[in-house]
């Protein structure tokens, strides 16, 4: 809830402070926690004005600024992990994949859709070339599902699948100064490309490193055995590299668009997540769901797309609300984050295109109370706000 107080500073002037945000501990001590100075007098004693405007407290989740201005890394705990091996590993991982895996060559990655029968998205991965075969990385909890999904067609092909996921951790490692500081780690060369990749050692131990644009600025995804995780968090701290907070990492994901698992809604089509020209091509052989992905692309468009909303709220939609307009259901929220000094959300969101057009009359309903949205950008990414 908002709660607006006029507040009397030093030079008799008064301005509206809001309360939004904090916990039950810091509105009890409020002058700990606010930059303005409250009156002696109780809070209960305060005029209320109906008028004042919201000013929100500044909202930075912990390491915001090392990821906007320096560097930091964030554990990103045990990622859905399949390697693939044997002579028709690639051969086989290309026929279920939107991107072309065969071209790829070892060292070399791309973002891939892998699709049901009929076009639907089921998992938004990365597939890494590897000397020995594929590795298909994705977001946690999915590799059961994924490597049943592939196994159901695996007939006589010479390959073997193997869930590696609870071996290894992985961390993030991003920000303007993220390549400097791990090239004072690192004796061999970073990669240079988003999705190459390589493996190096630190310590004796050996790590895969990727390089990404998950965040909008350079980072790198390092893969490890679980055992070395603890090691390689004291390297970091050595070489001036500090964790950030999970949240941090998801305000900046979600200003650069980049879907994670929670930000696909079933039937969701390929092309209406936007990554294109990242994900998906149109000129390699046949794979399962091409035909729906050809035909969307004959017509030129699709129905709905993955766009960023900024809700007028202090509470944080669940994942699958709905977004509505004029009484009709026209998208769906998925991964959310306190927009940083702004006072709103900023969500991922598939809309319709009716809806993106107009762009006027959408709510959201929060906590049981409808809330204004706006379309802060239908191009991704989205800019931080100044």
């Amino acid at each position: 809830m908002w709660m607006n107080c006029d507040v009397v500073t030093s030079d008799c002037s008064k301005v509206s402070r809001t309360l939004c945000g904090l916990t039950q501990y810091e509105r009890s001590n409020p002058r700990r926690f606010c930059k303005k100075e409250f009156p002696k007098e109780p809070l209960d004693r305060m005029k209320t004005s109906e008028k004042a405007a919201e000013i929100p407290i500044e909202y930075r989740p912990n390491g915001l600024e090392l990821l906007d201005e320096d560097c930091g890394w964030v554990d990103l705990g045990s990622r859905s992990r399949l390697l693939m091996t044997g002579s028709d590993a690639v051969r086989f991982t290309d026929s279920f994949t939107t991107a072309s895996v065969s071209k790829l060559l070892a060292g070399q990655g791309t973002e891939s859709f892998i699709l049901d029968s009929h076009g639907w998205v089921l998992w938004f991965v990365q597939i890494l070339r590897t000397e020995e075969g594929v590795l298909i990385d994705a977001d946690p909890g999915v590799s059961g599902a994924l490597r049943e999904h592939l196994e159901r067609y695996h007939i006589r092909e010479s390959f073997e699948s193997v869930d590696e996921t609870l071996e290894y951790q992985s961390m993030y490692i991003g920000g303007p100064m993220a390549r400097s500081r791990l090239e004072k780690l690192l004796p061999q060369s970073l990669p240079d490309q988003a999705l190459d990749h390589r493996v190096v050692v630190v310590s004796g131990d050996s790590i895969r490193i990727e390089c990404v644009d998950w965040t909008g600025t350079e980072g790198f995804v390092l893969f490890m055995k679980s055992d070395c995780f603890q090691k390689m968090e004291s390297i970091l701290l050595q070489i001036q590299i500090s964790t950030v907070s999970r949240e941090a990492f998801e305000t900046k994901r979600i200003e650069y668009g980049r879907p994670s698992a929670v930000d696909i809604p079933g039937k969701t089509l390929p092309q209406e997540l936007g990554r294109n020209s990242q994900a998906i091509s149109f000129t390699k052989g046949c794979y399962l769901g091409q035909e729906t992905v050809a035909r969307i692309d004959a017509m030129g468009h699709v129905n709905k797309r993955i766009v960023c909303l900024s809700i007028l709220s202090n509470e944080i939609p669940e994942p699958g609300t709905s977004v509505t307009m004029q009484g009709s259901t026209v998208g769906v929220v998925g991964s959310s984050c306190r927009w940083r000094t702004t006072g709103k959300i900023l969500s991922l969101a598939m809309l319709h295109n009716r809806a993106s057009a107009e762009m006027s009359g959408l709510q959201v309903d929060v906590g049981g109370s409808l809330k204004s949205v706006t379309i802060e950008q239908t191009t991704l990414p989205t800019r931080a706000p100044a």
